[in-house]
């Protein structure tokens, strides 16, 4: 971006907006309040682009409130609010999101859960002794985030346009679709929504100066959990910590907790039982085995039979099984990115694991009475583990990238249910390229859901 005042035809004009949509929103279906599917919006895109640029320039364009989806964070935890824009806010909230990345580049370079993982690895072994820990854990983050405080960080780097968005943006009501309009609260006075493309980098901006104070070696934060490794006592950076926090009116749980990595250490999922043992939390191993055995309960109950399905067969359901549990056991590549467990937990040393759930696999399998030729069809985790490591797109994990003519993506379609193998019915290349984006979304949908609790 050459300057602020370039801003706007850069990230707000309809040809940026169409763009926007193209490259980021059209491969992930989602429903807003208002209904629009991605279909109905894309056959009227250069009307909605043109009319919400021309609005944003005038500064009356206004959200539509955001659909609240609640999501549990699993047993004892209080569920986490989710706000979904409709498509149209959903494209704008991108292009404003992409805005921000080049008004604030110091703050993009977020490191992934399993990235600040490896970094602790190293750090562990280079390390000749026994380091202490400290997990601190921010109360109530997204909620808590100062409205008055955020936009005064804003305003140093945005032009004004930019600035009237965001604020709008997070002052926007998030609603359930069954509230009525008379019920609907005048603004949202406090906090950041959670789900919104500009969600996680508003974040970071605000607490930047906490990140900034500290060193890259014995300090790393994922969202709303802090973890600092040093050699001596953590008790002085921990007051220090808080007293940053407090500064913009953010506090800490009572959960904070300290030791040695001797004693055991659980971060993002993980869990450092030593210097040179990674493993993976019990909870999150728990998880994903309920997450495997789902399919296979719902297979055995007949709970996969679909109305209007009858091609589906006993060796047909069988097929869509074992498709849905390889995928879940390797995880999936689309557009250039990895999604699922193993991906995930790519940096444990503890293999013994993977080999204990490909035998809960089997043992479930064997229960619902799959012959050893139907299960030898079955990926493995350990294989998967290793072909994730060495081979990410070597063929072994399902790389939805490799789908480019129409034949290729009716036959992925066929396999995982989403069309009858022997039917007759003529089918248009936009139809199949539709139904190709709903089981992409739909599979990756329920990766990001195997982990998506483990933090």
């Amino acid at each position: 971006m050459q300057n602020k005042r370039s801003a706007f035809k850069e990230f707000f004009s309809p040809e940026a907006l169409t763009k926007t949509f193209n490259d980021r929103i059209k491969s992930k279906p989602s429903i807003g309040i208002d209904g629009t599917s991605i279909s109905a919006f894309e056959s009227r895109i250069n009307i909605e682009t043109t009319t919400c640029s021309k609005k944003i320039k005038t500064y009356k364009f206004k959200f539509s409130p955001y659909l609240e989806e609640v999501k549990s964070k699993g047993r004892g935890k209080i569920p986490r609010v989710i706000s979904k824009p409709t498509i149209r806010d959903k494209t704008l909230l991108s292009s404003t999101n992409l805005c921000l990345q080049a008004y604030f580049p110091d703050v993009v370079s977020r490191k992934l859960p399993n990235e600040i993982i490896r970094d602790i690895k190293k750090n562990l072994h280079d390390s000749n002794e026994d380091l202490f820990f400290c997990k601190i854990d921010i109360k109530s983050f997204y909620d808590a985030i100062s409205h008055e405080i955020l936009e005064k960080k804003l305003k140093k780097n945005l032009d004004k346009k930019t600035l009237w968005i965001v604020s709008n943006a997070i002052r926007n009501i998030t609603v359930s679709g069954l509230a009525k309009k008379a019920s609907y609260p005048k603004e949202n006075t406090l906090g950041i929504p959670q789900g919104l493309p500009i969600s996680n980098i508003l974040s970071d901006i605000y607490l930047q100066h906490v990140d900034n104070h500290f060193k890259a070696d014995n300090y790393r934060r994922y969202v709303d959990d802090i973890l600092i490794i040093s050699p001596n006592e953590t008790s002085k950076t921990t007051e220090k910590i808080k007293a940053l926090l407090k500064k913009v009116k953010l506090e800490t749980n009572e959960k904070t907790v300290e030791g040695k990595i001797s004693d055991g250490l659980e971060y993002l999922g993980y869990e450092f039982r030593s210097r040179n043992i990674v493993s993976v939390r019990e909870s999150s191993i728990d998880k994903f085995i309920r997450s495997l055995i789902a399919p296979i309960t719902r297979y055995k109950k007949g709970l996969d039979k679909s109305i209007g399905r009858t091609w589906l067969t006993v060796e047909t359901r069988k097929n869509i099984l074992i498709e849905h549990l390889n995928e879940k056991i390797t995880g999936a590549i689309s557009e250039k990115k990895r999604f699922g467990w193993i991906f995930y937990f790519i940096e444990i040393t503890d293999l013994k694991i993977l080999y204990d759930l490909d035998a809960i696999v089997k043992r479930e399998l064997i229960k619902a009475r799959f012959s050893v030729d139907e299960y030898a069809r079955v990926k493995r985790l350990a294989r998967a583990f290793h072909e994730a490591k060495h081979s990410p797109e070597g063929g072994y994990i399902h790389n939805y990238d490799k789908y480019k003519t129409t034949e290729e993506k009716i036959q992925a379609l066929m396999r995982f249910g989403y069309l009858d193998p022997n039917g007759s019915t003529a089918y248009t290349p936009e139809h199949i390229n539709s139904l190709f984006d709903k089981l992409r979304a739909s599979q990756l949908l329920q990766l990001e859901i195997d982990i998506g609790t483990m933090y």
